[in-house]
């Protein structure tokens, strides 16, 4: 992720949504343990604009917007960034803002292209395979099922769930890798699209580090001085993730009279900021910091992770997180989730009734944080604290080797025109601009403008030049500028 045309390298273009989260998150970590020789672009696809990430070998980041013009076809944008950027290969992480031009454009790019399975939006639009009053769907295949699926919700009516599927079957065939985070994921991808069957790679994802520059301090709601067991939430929970659930939860623990706690280290969808109940039974603490989170469960004297999802994870970053911390987690029958605890015994899996029925899995939690399951969660905590945990190098090892034997089986050649360089300077944001030209006064005398402000103006001009972005943007000044300039450095 350098903008550094002048260094020979092999570049890779990763493609994501702008709605940041685990996918962005798996990007980042991706780029950022990548070893030298490799070069990253993250483009930010919103549409006909796209918003190309780059960054020097200082570490410092350039933000480059292109977008397409009205009468460019999408081969021609897509093939354009390739060839400007002598992107070697697309690494599509997922093209729900940006669908039918990248599909249209992916397989002529001339570069050999593959996917991330970072959830289940190729196989269904509603990305969780939840329908609107049923929960999770459990992976349904049928056409007619899921055209009566779609119609309940209103944005999603109109979509030809035949077509969408037909045209994200040719995508992944024509795609030289394809990657998920889990055997589940893999599996369910292979439900739908048969072709995929024995193509997929899984690769866990790592969790990033953010601990670097986080604030040290350490705030918290305040608890009552008691010894009521406390269940964690983490994470962003929307409805998906069973933020009703958790409403439902209290609710019925309230009125039982039951001992027990529940707090959302994170947010819910309608209280993103810290708030507590009256009767301090629910809490959310507001977004936090993943390196934090073993001070924040000592704090809220949490006994174990839930996860209410609704509908299937395809990986879950939480999890790690709570892992990372020794903390054991309860987790629906369903997805990644299942597997993982399924297969390092660090927390339980729910019965499909636990899972489908509020008071089943109160009446759960309730045993699991009992005194006389102190020596089940001890257990359970070692096994978690155990886990080993993908490395971002080894992650990024992985992926890398996947990269390589793209390029070793379909060396790219570039099928468009480079991009103008007009086009270029414009897509970094630069604007004509003249300097300043202030007259000082002596007395009632006009004087001059010195000879140094315009020195001082042509050093400036030449420290940008030594710079990635500033060699681009000199390669689009026009020549009698930088003569001027020049003749200020010599005068």
């Amino acid at each position: 992720l350098r903008l550094d045309l002048e260094t020979p390298a092999r570049r890779v273009l990763h493609v994501v949504h702008d709605r940041g989260g685990g996918t962005e998150a798996h990007v980042r970590t991706l780029v950022d343990a990548s070893p030298d020789g490799w070069r990253h672009y993250v483009a930010v696809a919103v549409g006909d604009r796209w918003q190309i990430e780059a960054r020097s070998d200082d570490g410092t980041r350039g933000i480059v917007t292109v977008t397409r013009r009205d009468d460019e076809s999408w081969q021609a944008f897509l093939g354009g960034i390739v060839t400007t950027f002598d992107i070697a290969l697309v690494h599509v992480h997922h093209l729900s803002r940006s669908r039918e031009g990248a599909l249209a454009a992916l397989p002529s790019l001339g570069v050999p292209y593959g996917i991330t399975i970072h959830d289940l939006w190729l196989a269904c639009p509603t990305v969780t395979l939840t329908r609107t009053n049923d929960g999770y769907c459990g992976g349904v295949t049928d056409v007619e099922a899921c055209t009566r699926c779609l119609a309940e919700f209103r944005a999603l009516r109109d979509i030809d769930i035949a077509a969408w599927r037909s045209d994200h079957s040719a995508m992944l065939a024509a795609a030289a890798f394809l990657i998920a985070p889990s055997r589940w994921a893999a599996d369910m991808l292979e439900r739908y699209f048969p072709q995929t069957r024995g193509r997929i790679d899984v690769i866990a994802h790592a969790t990033l580090d953010d601990s670097l520059g986080a604030p040290t301090a350490v705030t918290a709601v305040l608890m009552p001085a008691d010894d009521v067991p406390t269940v964690a939430i983490v994470g962003a929970i929307g409805r998906d993730k069973g933020a009703r659930r958790i409403e439902r939860l209290a609710e019925r623990a309230r009125a039982r009279g039951e001992r027990i706690r529940f707090v959302v280290i994170g947010y819910l969808d309608i209280q993103h900021e810290p708030w507590q109940s009256d009767d301090s039974l629910l809490t959310v603490h507001g977004p936090y910091v993943r390196a934090h989170l073993p001070t924040l469960f000592a704090h809220y004297r949490a006994q174990l992770v839930l996860f209410p999802s609704e509908g299937p994870e395809s990986f879950s970053y939480t999890l790690s997180e709570a892992w990372s911390a020794a903390m054991p987690a309860l987790v629906p029958p369903i997805g990644a989730l299942a597997e993982r605890v399924a297969q390092t015994q660090a927390g339980w899996v729910m019965t499909d009734d636990e899972w489908r029925d509020d008071e089943r899995m109160l009446d759960r939690l309730l045993s699991l944080v009992s005194p006389g399951n102190a020596e089940t969660r001890r257990a359970a905590s070692q096994r978690a604290a155990a886990v080993t945990q993908p490395t971002p190098r080894a992650m990024s090892e992985a992926t890398l080797a996947r990269y390589a034997a793209a390029l070793a089986a379909r060396p790219a050649s570039r099928a468009e025109p480079r991009f103008s360089n007009e086009r270029v300077r414009d897509a970094l944001g630069y604007r004509a601009w003249c300097p300043p030209i202030e007259t000082p006064q002596r007395g009632d005398v006009q004087v001059d403008a010195p000879h140094g402000v315009w020195r001082r103006v042509a050093l400036r001009a030449l420290a940008m030049r030594r710079t990635p972005m500033g060699r681009l943007l000199y390669r689009a000044m026009p020549e009698p500028l930088i003569d001027a300039l020049k003749s200020r450095l010599n005068g």
